[in-house]
């Protein structure tokens, strides 16, 4: 009773959810990592732009040895996978995003840019979190995982450079038609629920970038 009467509250809800929810994002990308073929990555870099994968997904056979071979491929993917990392992303996501956002869009719902329901103020406030909410979540993002990671100073500030700018170009893509769709259809309770579900995939995104951005700072150490 107690406990669900502390799960039926708004904020240990949002932070809960979040931090399950960007845990299994996380988990997502250190899988789909090791299972791109050698020389491929989760998403690639060419100058400014991002691109998709190209993974190479096995052919289906049911025999029961290529069924047994697939688990125990599973088995040992699975005991590869840096637990400390996905634990930080779940940290982050109950002490950071969930919180963060659920007052965000708050912040947002009382904010009077037009008829509430409408697509011309779900456009309107979808624009207006990706110009406010987002950068800011993404900068305290960087610089908290940073520092869970042990950077410190000049460290979290060089790995913030190299992450900031191409995430916050790729989450243009995602996120506006999404919160179009937030705003105009979803209600306010149920908005931090929405937006994890549509996040699993941009959580298995942003933790391969995390990760990413995180080469440069300790290439530039290491040339020191």
């Amino acid at each position: 009773m107690v406990v669900r009467g502390f799960l039926s509250r708004p904020l240990p809800r949002a932070a809960l959810t979040s931090g399950a929810l960007m845990a299994v994002g996380d988990v997502a990308a250190q899988l789909v990592t090791a299972h791109t073929r050698k020389g491929s990555t989760l998403v690639k870099r060419k100058g400014d732009k991002i691109e998709l994968p190209d993974i190479q997904l096995p052919k289906l056979d049911l025999k029961l040895s290529s069924l047994q071979g697939a688990l125990d491929s599973l088995r040992r993917t699975a005991q590869t996978l840096d637990l400390d990392r996905t634990a930080r992303f779940a940290l982050v996501g109950v002490t950071l995003h969930g919180p963060f956002f659920l007052f965000g869009f708050k912040w947002l719902d009382a904010v009077n840019v037009g008829p509430p329901g409408t697509l011309r103020t779900a456009i309107s406030k979808s624009l207006l979190g990706q110009v406010t909410l987002f950068p800011a979540y993404l900068s305290a993002f960087s610089a908290y995982m940073g520092y869970l990671e042990g950077l410190r100073g000049q460290e979290i500030y060089d790995k913030w450079r190299s992450f900031i700018w191409p995430t916050f170009r790729t989450g243009c893509i995602i996120w506006p038609p999404a919160n179009v769709i937030n705003f105009a259809m979803v209600p306010p309770s149920g908005r931090v629920l929405y937006i994890n579900c549509v996040g699993i995939i941009w959580n298995t995104i942003l933790s391969y970038m995390n990760a990413s951005s995180g080469k440069a700072p300790q290439a530039q150490q290491a040339a020191r």
